[in-house]
């Protein structure tokens, strides 16, 4: 190896180095701690112009005969309901879910279900979420959702003591 090659290779081992380290040498176990202390404040209800919302989950893995013999990953049907109203403000969006069993914590983007027939009279926010983790059904997770309004604020909505059904 020529020399430009050598400093080439040192380079890349200091950015690994650099890329593997750092969120240790920064404190990232106590940072994930805090993370998962934050997600476990969220409320069970919280209001966003004016509107009360509440979290509705169903969670399930999957054991049907064309399933894996040890069952397909966990999926989530997320649902954001109004306490009050009867259409949800459709200013209102959800793009992160977190679920936490025990000391293991699973971060997913969501995706719509279907869209809405009309943009102004939504029931319920309705998302879903796949692949997730292989954790027992019977099990209970906590599930924290991540609202954006119209403004680019964020709330945190939070649903304890979830299921994980088993669909066979």
């Amino acid at each position: 190896v020529n020399e430009r090659g050598k400093v080439m290779n040192r380079i890349l081992a200091f950015c690994f180095i650099f890329i593997f380290f750092s969120p240790l040498m920064a404190g990232g176990k106590k940072s994930k701690e805090t993370d998962v202390k934050k997600l476990l404040s969220s409320p069970d209800t919280v209001v966003v112009h004016g509107q009360k919302l509440v979290l509705n989950t169903y969670l399930w893995r999957d054991f049907m005969p064309i399933s894996p013999p040890n069952g397909k990953p966990l999926q989530a049907t997320i649902k954001i309901v109004p306490v009050e109203d009867e259409y949800i403000k459709s200013t209102i969006d959800a793009d992160q879910v977190w679920m936490i069993h025990g000391s293991e914590i699973w971060n997913e983007r969501l995706e719509d279900v279907r869209k809405p027939q009309s943009e102004n009279r939504i029931r319920v926010l309705e998302k879903v979420c796949r692949n997730g983790p292989k954790w027992d059904p019977g099990s209970e997770v906590t599930v924290v959702v991540r609202l954006q309004d119209r403004d680019g604020k964020f709330y945190f909505l939070r649903a304890s003591n979830q299921k994980i059904e088993r669909t066979d």
